[in-house]
């Protein structure tokens, strides 16, 4: 029974170091072989330091040991690896001495005799690895930043899974207390850990859960990038057709403007351009840097951005090539832009963005600049939908890897300024 009960134990705690490495040193390879193997040699190493080495003192030092060279799966830096284990098992020492005292204090009895009685050992033992579960999954959560902490619902059905383990736990030690009989102690262990097991599990499916429906989030966003850039793609060709019909329209009112001038018909041929000129009118002034596709983006944001009563200002200064593919200008503008006409929108002072651009020595240097939102805290974002906006930026950082690059964001002056520089081959 001993023999068991040890390697439960280092089963458990095997995980646990593991689950600790994990969050902060990462995992070099994801495969499941390359897990399984680093938890059943850290599990074999820690039951042999707990059959072999019994002494105190010995028994730590050989499981930190045991943990520094699994942690070697994880991570090469070899001072990492140490401080993660001394760390992880010092933890874990100290939540399960605090167990044991307060299992002492509501007892009523000294230290010395809760680590005399084999029970209330068993019982300590299996309530720390149970809290230490609870500690180590928090602090992975909370460092993978899986958004759990805008879910507080969450964080109270595991409280309640917790406490509804601890009862069951305390229940079922006091009826063995009540009846001492030793043949029950083998149902005991085996229940208690396993209500520390589906605990355990039930994180590690929670995280999962959580991943994919990231992943579910960021994949419908990027359809919709993908469906953006191919309503920009389609507004260039829209432009680029209204443009061969003004020049074809044009060269029609060239012949008939020469009749009028042949003819000396020049009230005729005035009435005529003005004729011309009200049907100017009605088309929407754009912008025009030079880059089509660029004026194609930079018109539609203005356009959205004067019908919330934005203004909207370009100043460019750029050759008709830029070192930008026509995909990437749709995506790093369309959604800095569309940051910025958010943010205008939440703020009551004056609201406007302006696009600076501008292109010397083979250089390309952007600045979106536009008034920050009424409340913002500390520089993180106002939108309601924090993950889309997040992913907004993420995905203009991303797409400027392609490129020898530079990319800030920061307030200046009540103003959001995001900007990047890209220095050409």
């Amino acid at each position: 029974m001993t023999y068991i009960l040890s390697f439960i134990i280092a089963f458990f705690e095997s995980t646990m170091h593991l689950t600790w490495i994990d969050t902060f040193a990462g995992r070099k390879d994801n495969k499941k072989s390359i897990r399984m193997m680093q938890i059943a040699c850290l599990t074999g190493l820690t039951f042999l330091c707990f059959m072999f080495l019994h002494l105190r003192a010995t028994n730590i030092l050989g499981v930190v040991l045991s943990v520094f060279l699994v942690a070697f799966f994880s991570s090469r830096k070899w001072w990492l690896n140490l401080l993660l284990s001394v760390t992880s098992v010092t933890v874990m020492g100290v939540i399960e001495l605090l167990t044991l005292y307060s299992i002492a204090y509501l007892a009523q009895i000294s230290l010395e005799e809760a680590c005399l009685n084999q029970n209330y050992v068993l019982l300590g033992s299996i309530l720390s690895k149970g809290i230490t579960l609870l500690v180590y999954m928090a602090i992975a959560i909370k460092k993978e930043a899986w958004k759990i902490k805008k879910k507080p619902e969450y964080w109270m059905l595991f409280a309640f899974i917790l406490f509804v383990y601890i009862m069951a736990g305390y229940l079922i030690f006091a009826q063995q207390f009540e009846s001492n009989n030793i043949a029950f102690q083998p149902l005991i262990m085996m229940v208690t850990f396993g209500f520390l097991f589906n605990i355990f599990f039930t994180f590690m499916l929670f995280g999962k859960m959580v991943k994919q429906m990231e992943e579910e989030e960021k994949r419908s966003l990027l359809e919709q990038r993908v469906a953006e850039q191919k309503r920009y793609m389609d507004e260039i060709l829209t432009a680029q057709n209204e443009i061969r019909k003004v020049k074809h329209d044009m060269i029609n009112h060239f012949i008939a403007l020469e009749a009028y001038m042949k003819q000396n018909k020049n009230d005729e041929g005035i009435q005529y351009i003005e004729r011309i000129r009200g049907g100017l009118t009605d088309v929407p002034q754009g912008i025009y840097t030079g880059n089509l596709v660029l004026d194609a983006v930079l018109s539609s944001k203005k356009v959205l951005a004067e019908k919330n009563n934005i203004s909207f200002s370009v100043d460019a200064i750029i050759p008709k090539e830029i070192p930008l593919e026509p995909t990437d200008i749709c995506i790093i503008f369309g959604n800095a832009i569309d940051n910025a006409i958010e943010a205008c929108q939440r703020s009551e002072k004056t609201k406007e963005i302006q696009v600076i651009l501008s292109y010397k020595n083979n250089d390309l240097c952007c600045r979106i600049i536009n008034t920050l939102p009424t409340q913002m805290p500390g520089g993180k974002t106002s939108k309601s939908d924090k993950i889309n906006h997040g992913f907004g930026l993420e995905i203009i950082r991303q797409t400027l890897e392609k490129y020898n690059h530079m990319f800030s964001i920061q307030q200046e002056n009540g103003m959001f300024v995001l900007s990047f520089f890209i220095t050409c081959p």
